[in-house]
């Protein structure tokens, strides 16, 4: 199994910059989801914005990402491992 371990693009509590990266420990996926490996994200104005304007150092933006499929779904359900994906999230764990 892949790496437990994240990094996530949140809005930074510091004054001197809108976002930061912060790591942290994934959660076990449900058995119709996969795991992606991401290797973009897109930061659009409208979520700097409210980057800035909350700057509480936990809001995750960043929410267009592609990559590919590391872990498919356990239940078979989705793409196979290696397929390459572009998603949307509210929050990704």
């Amino acid at each position: 199994m892949p790496s437990t371990e994240t990094r996530r693009v949140v809005a930074s509590n510091r004054a001197d910059e809108i976002v930061t990266i912060v790591a942290g420990a994934s959660r076990i996926p449900f058995s119709n989801e996969a795991l992606v490996r991401v290797t973009a994200i897109s930061l659009n104005r409208g979520e700097l914005g409210r980057a800035q304007r909350t700057a509480d150092g936990t809001l995750q933006i960043g929410w267009d990402f592609v990559g590919t499929i590391d872990t498919p779904a356990a239940d078979g359900t989705g793409p196979v491992a290696g397929i390459r994906v572009v998603g949307f999230s509210t929050r990704m764990e």
